[in-house]
């Protein structure tokens, strides 16, 4: 995703500034390495906790649940009285 997002910023940003595109094509390519050497630490980093159950309370972590093969086991409301009772029972 990155590469089409930076792709689509560096040509916005070269309609407007033509005579630096050279620059944003650079600093776009340095940004993408840096990215890759960051989300090849975090993959590492995670491996461990592939497959672990993970109780939220909101449910907006899929991608990061799919791209490290996390488990949501639930999503408990905050500030409700279940949520003990999930923590508990999920987090066993």
């Amino acid at each position: 995703m990155a590469p089409a997002v930076t792709g689509n910023i560096l040509n916005g940003l070269a309609r407007v500034a033509p005579q630096h595109r050279a620059a944003f094509e650079k600093n776009r390519e340095v940004f993408l390495a840096k990215l890759a050497e960051a989300q090849a630490r975090w993959t590492a980093d995670m491996t461990p906790l592939k497959g672990t159950k993970v109780v939220v309370d909101h449910a907006l972590w899929t991608y990061f649940f799919a791209r490290f093969g996390l488990v949501q086991a639930g999503t408990i409301e905050a500030g409700s009285m279940r949520r003990a009772a999930a923590i508990r029972r999920y987090g066993e």
